[in-house]
C-alpha cells in the first residue's frame, strides 16, 4: 500500500474530494492543512505554485483533477468500464460548472453576485445534474451504475461548497429544495457509513 500525504489549505475546496475518496475507500493518509500565512513561503516549493499537492511514496503530484481520477481508478470509484467512466466524467464536468463561478468570486464578499449565482447559475446546473441522475434507474440510485462512484462523491463536495458560509445566501438556505431527486441522492451519499463518520469529524471551515 502506498503512503499518501495530502497538502491543502484548511478548507474543503479542491482538496475535499481527495479526502473523501480516501475516507470512503478506508485508505490511510496524512491530512496536512496549510495556513494562509505560511503559503507565500511554501508556494515556490510546490510543483506548479498551487494546491492541492499529493505525495505518493514521497513523490509530489499536483493538479486536483489528475489526483482524484487516479485515486478513483485505484480504489474502484471510476465505474466498471469505459462507458461508465465517460458518464462519471460528464457529472464531474457539471460539478465543475457548479463550482467555477464561486471560485471566481473567492474573497470578493459580493452579496449581489452571490444572490445572482443562487438565483440563476446554480439552478441551471442543478437542473442538468438532476436530468443526468434520472437517466440511471429513474434517479432512485446513484449517478452511474448501482453503487457510489466518484460522480456521487464529487456532487457531494460541490453542493457542500455551494452551501459553505463564504457563499451562502439567506434567500436560498438549500439550493437542492427545488430538486427532489438530487436532494434524496445527497441523503443517500451522506448515509454511507465511512462517509458519515468523516462528515461528523471533519473540521468546520469557512469554505
Amino acid at each position: 500500500m502506498p503512503t499518501y500525504k495530502l497538502k491543502y489549505f484548511n478548507g474543503r475546496g479542491r482538496g475535499e474530494l481527495i479526502r473523501i475518496i480516501f475516507e470512503v475507500a478506508g485508505v490511510k493518509y496524512e491530512d496536512v492543512r496549510i495556513q494562509y500565512e505560511d503559503w507565500p513561503s511554501l508556494k515556490p516549493k510546490t510543483p506548479f505554485g498551487q494546491l492541492p499537492v499529493l505525495e505518493i511514496d514521497g513523490k509530489e503530484v499536483s493538479q486536483s483533477k489528475a489526483i482524484t481520477r487516479y485515486l478513483a481508478r485505484e480504489y474502484g470509484f471510476y465505474g466498471a468500464n469505459s462507458r461508465e467512466a465517460l458518464d462519471i466524467d460528464v457529472v464531474l464536468e457539471l460539478c465543475d460548472d457548479l463550482m467555477a463561478p464561486l471560485i471566481a468570486m473567492f474573497g470578493e464578499n459580493d452579496k449581489e453576485k452571490t444572490r445572482k449565482y443562487h438565483d440563476e447559475q446554480a439552478p441551471k446546473v442543478l437542473g442538468h445534474l438532476e436530468k443526468v441522475l434520472c437517466q440511471n434507474n429513474e434517479g432512485s440510485g446513484f449517478f452511474v451504475g448501482d453503487k457510489i462512484s466518484m460522480a456521487d462523491l464529487c456532487f457531494l463536495t460541490a453542493v457542500d461548497f455551494v452551501a459553505c458560509p463564504m457563499f451562502a445566501s439567506p434567500e436560498h438556505p438549500d439550493d437542492l429544495d427545488s430538486f427532489p431527486k438530487l436532494k434524496a441522492l445527497d441523503g443517500r451519499i451522506r448515509a454511507h457509513n465511512k462517509l458519515a463518520d468523516w462528515l461528523k469529524r471533519r473540521p468546520e471551515t469557512p469554505f
